[in-house]
């Protein structure tokens, strides 16, 4: 007769948890939850008759199988070993209703045991609990057993720390026909669990936390052990979600993610834990590169193959996972291994970024996309550390109106000194703070700075000349950027009229809004608005007319060789008849010879821009030649 399939439990729990023996009687080998003090060599395991409807009758060395009511033909160990079980114990149909419960469930929840055959399982244990192992719950009756430790609050407002195991319930045959649930009190044994650091879990995910998981990391590197890998873990659309559903549903969605990655710790060899937001790290023991890189597409399919449900809206789900093996190949040294361990995951998944999301990418140092990412974090660190030591500086580059006006503006620009006085390149410093969210901190740098100086200059009766600041899209499209600099300029209600500020044709359109408010609110003030780049990106005309501005600035790039390129020449000339229909100056960049200027100034451009112009010059220098307090355009 063929062996019978029985119901097993994780057979990886740590000492007074859940824990599985094998049990062979006779015809009949199955998993059963192991009892205290002995008492699993007189468990009953599941027994099946051969058409799948039958329970087995007595059989030696075995308890009669019990039937629970309703069951289909399912059946466990008998009623009362499984009463004798410490642990809470329950099995649920498919579609969550409660079969039966052994006594220890129903003395924890306050009810009598026959009370709750036929109650969905969510009436007991409380909706909030039941949302959390909703994803478990579909994971076992897929056929995957999961483990979660989360902490409930009950009907009484009981608070406990829950070890919860689910496992499916499944025929001889195979057919899985519900859920069996398997509970202990963590809260009783978290001293003696020395495997997990239970008072460290994240609480609204049930995975380790931060400090924790770093924790393990670093024991895991300093023993030098088996190659092992680091999976870190980033939604590509998290954001979307919580914007669009809301911080309840975003925190949802985090639970559904942290339940596909705790599927990885059943066969005990790997942790998942949350390293804060939506990023997510798996630390496997004993993975090599195959291993390791077909988990991570496991978890970037898993992601893509679900559909997250809020409200009866469905969210696309996806990821990018970067991994760091540890090995010989990739040598970890340092003061702070573990740490050096992260950062390399962690450039690997901001290469998978880059490269559109939805992607594994294992580290590689001679790979010239992780160079170009260690390239950038160095740019990101240099511009942090400025900020916070003092080392950015303000310079000027004036603009020249050709029109005959006569009028001169300057343009603020940013640079960056190193600790050793010498200028940095400015363009891939902005270009990091741009890509880590940095620049509107950076931004009210400038503001602050810019005016503090203009109202220095004031103060000493110094003529005072337009400036122009750019602002960052980042900028553009953050409410607090906005409050903030209007608050500033309301401060000074005499220095906004010397100000014009510059934003980008694609950061407004991409923040349209924002981006209006804002320039409507600067306009009131006096402030002049320029917009920056135009002739890349969207370059709508249409768009002219819905910002109300006062100046565009023409990209270089169409500048380039006006002189013999009449395609050049004609799209410039286009630029000026619409700005001179609207009324809205034109400013050219890129003017590196007289040739240049000359034909824009025959085409009806208005300013122009660049080294035949004036090159940059710190604020403190052109101060000296008495153009400190020029019209500056702020960026």
């Amino acid at each position: 007769m063929d062996s019978e399939k029985g119901v097993g439990l994780p057979d990886r729990y740590p000492a007074g948890g859940l824990l599985a023996s094998s049990r062979n009687t006779g015809a009949s080998s199955t998993l059963v939850p192991a009892l205290p003090c002995g008492l699993a060599s007189q468990a009953a395991c599941p027994a099946w008759s051969a058409d799948g409807r039958q329970p087995w009758g007595r059989r030696q060395g075995c308890l009669a199988a019990y039937q629970w009511p309703g069951s289909n033909g399912v059946t466990l160990a008998g009623e009362t070993i499984l009463d004798a079980l410490p642990a809470m114990v329950a099995t649920c149909g498919r579609n969550g209703a409660i079969l039966s419960a052994n006594a220890a469930f129903a003395d924890f929840h306050g009810s009598r045991r026959d009370a709750l055959t036929g109650l969905c399982l969510a009436e007991v244990v409380g909706a909030n609990l039941f949302e959390r192992l909703s994803f478990s719950f579909r994971e076992a009756l897929s056929g995957r057993a999961s483990r979660d430790i989360l902490r409930a609050v009950l009907k009484d407002g009981r608070e406990a720390l829950l070890d919860i195991a689910l496992e499916p319930l499944t025929t001889t045959k195979g057919k899985i026909a519900g859920v069996i649930y398997y509970a202990v009190d963590a809260g009783e044994r978290r001293e003696a669990d020395t495997r997990l650091p239970l008072r460290r879990a994240d609480e609204l995910t049930g995975v380790l936390g931060r400090q924790a998981f770093l924790e393990l990391l670093a024991q895991t590197v300093a023993a030098k052990g088996d190659t092992c890998a680091l999976l870190v873990v980033n939604l590509d659309n998290f954001r979307l979600v919580n914007d669009l559903a809301g911080h309840a549903a975003g925190d949802s969605l985090l639970r559904h993610v942290a339940g596909l990655l705790k599927s990885f710790e059943r066969d005990g060899l790997a942790v998942a834990g949350r390293l804060g937001g939506d990023e997510f790290a798996v630390l496997m023991a004993g993975a090599a590169a195959d291993g390791a890189l077909a988990a991570g597409r496991r978890i970037v399919e898993g992601l893509q193959a679900s559909r997250f449900v809020w409200d009866e809206e469905s969210y696309g789900v996806s990821c990018r996972v970067g991994i760091f093996l540890l090995d010989e190949s990739e040598p970890v040294a340092g003061p702070s291994p573990a740490d050096d361990f992260l950062r390399r995951a962690d450039q690997a998944c901001r290469v998978a970024k880059q490269a559109g999301g939805g992607r594994v990418v294992v580290y590689r140092s001679d790979n010239a996309a992780m160079e170009a990412c260690h390239e950038d974090l160095g740019n990101l660190h240099a511009i942090q550390d400025a900020l916070e030591g003092d080392r950015l500086r303000l310079f000027v580059m004036p603009i020249e109106a050709i029109d005959g006006s006569g009028r001169l503006h300057h343009e603020v620009l940013l640079r960056v000194a190193s600790c050793d006085g010498d200028m940095l390149a400015p363009a891939p410093l902005i270009q990091a703070a741009e890509r880590y969210g940095l620049m509107p901190k950076v931004d009210r740098w400038v503001i602050c700075n810019v005016l503090r100086r203009l109202q220095t200059a004031h103060d000493a009766a110094e003529p005072a000349r337009r400036l122009t600041v750019n602002l960052s899209g980042q900028s553009i499209g953050d409410a607090d950027f906005k409050d903030y600099l209007i608050a500033r300029l309301d401060a000074v209600p005499h220095l906004a009229r010397h100000l014009s500020f510059e934003i980008t044709e694609t950061a407004a359109v991409r923040c349209m809004d924002t981006a209006q408010a804002l320039l409507k609110a600067l306009r009131e003030r006096g402030c002049g608005v320029i917009l920056d780049d135009f002739g890349t990106g969207l370059s709508s005309f249409a768009y002219l007319k819905q910002f109300k501005i006062d100046c565009m600035k023409i990209d270089g790039a169409i500048i380039g060789d006006i002189v013999r390129d009449e395609v050049q020449r004609t799209i410039v000339a286009g630029i000026v008849a619409v700005a001179r229909k609207l009324g809205i100056e034109v400013i050219a960049e890129f003017v590196e010879d007289g040739e240049t200027l000359a034909m824009l100034r025959h085409l009806g451009v208005t300013h122009a821009q660049g080294y035949f112009i004036g090159r940059p010059v710190e604020w403190a220098e052109a101060a000296r030649a008495g153009a400190a307090e020029c019209d500056v355009l702020v960026g």
